[in-house]
């Protein structure tokens, strides 16, 4: 089995070495001195004739798995290769009739136990910590990149009821304050948009956290104030919904209802990205939010 974070690496030497490390007896400084043609050579003949698997993590554009498909050799005895991405158009070009898997949200108590296990590994959780422990949990809305983040501050804090009851009402302001390592992340998919949908985004930190926005009203606003472009051939309300789609197939932004013809009726931002969206869209000097 390899593992290769495409994110990080983006570029075919990258990956290939990454890949052939997992797989190759080769020693590291070896496979770095291989020169980018015998590269390719090398791990194509290290996994001819085997099964093998290999995860290309969070990759967000297929040309990173056009670059490196010929090196990997398909003898049809079961080999497969994973894909992860944050962008749904992305993972379906790359898979080309493979099967796709969105990834929902954790539940109350899948949240709960990431956490628990998170901080205190197999020890049990302090009696007095456990319902401050599941309202953190409960605050970091399902999204498990959220829980580790706030799992590793947890760690470093006294195990005190009043200190976790803190962060229970603060989870946003404590990761950021504590790692770069998640607001990195989360900026990254606001940083892949293409250039006419960040104001678009950024409009969504004018709505209240955690409020389902109408489908309808939203693209209204749009239209007022600009942001939706002029595209050959199409209606400017469905360029506008092309957006709106694109939008939510980079879970930048979650459908809260449909209509009974499938029609998306509603949506909502999840809290850690109206966070970031409000701390960028003041940064870009797009809006202020001004607190009473």
């Amino acid at each position: 089995m390899a593992w290769c974070v495409v994110s990080q690496t983006d570029q075919r030497r990258n990956m290939l070495i990454d890949i052939l490390m997992s797989t190759s007896s080769c020693n590291r400084e070896t496979i770095l001195n291989i020169g980018d043609d015998d590269l390719a050579e090398q791990l194509y003949q290290c996994l001819k004739g085997r099964r093998y698997i290999i995860v290309m993590d969070d990759i967000q554009n297929v040309n990173a798995w056009d670059d490196i498909k010929r090196c990997l050799p398909d003898d049809r005895i079961g080999s497969r290769i994973l894909f992860t991405s944050r962008n749904m158009d992305v993972a379906i070009m790359a898979s080309y009739g493979g099967s796709n898997y969105p990834l929902r949200f954790l539940v109350e108590d899948e949240s709960w136990n990431l956490l628990k296990w998170k901080v205190f590994n197999k020890e049990p959780c302090p009696p007095e910590l456990v319902d401050v422990g599941k309202k953190i949990a409960r605050n970091c809305g399902g999204l498990p990149i959220t829980i580790v983040m706030i799992a590793s501050v947890l760690k470093l804090l006294e195990k005190k009821r009043s200190l976790w009851m803190e962060v229970a009402e603060n989870i946003t302001s404590y990761i950021s304050k504590e790692t770069n390592v998640y607001m990195n992340m989360l900026e990254q998919s606001y940083n892949d948009l293409p250039m006419h949908l960040k104001p678009c985004f950024h409009y969504l930190g004018l709505f209240e956290k955690g409020r389902e926005v109408p489908v309808q009203k939203l693209i209204m606003l749009w239209h007022a104030e600009g942001f939706i472009g002029k595209e050959e051939c199409m209606k400017s309300k469905n360029v506008a919904q092309k957006y709106l789609t694109d939008l939510i197939n980079r879970n930048m932004l979650l459908v809260s209802k449909r209509s009974s013809d499938g029609r998306i009726k509603s949506c909502t931002i999840h809290g850690a990205m109206h966070d970031m969206c409000l701390r960028l869209a003041k940064k870009d000097n797009f809006m202020k939010a001004i607190k009473e």
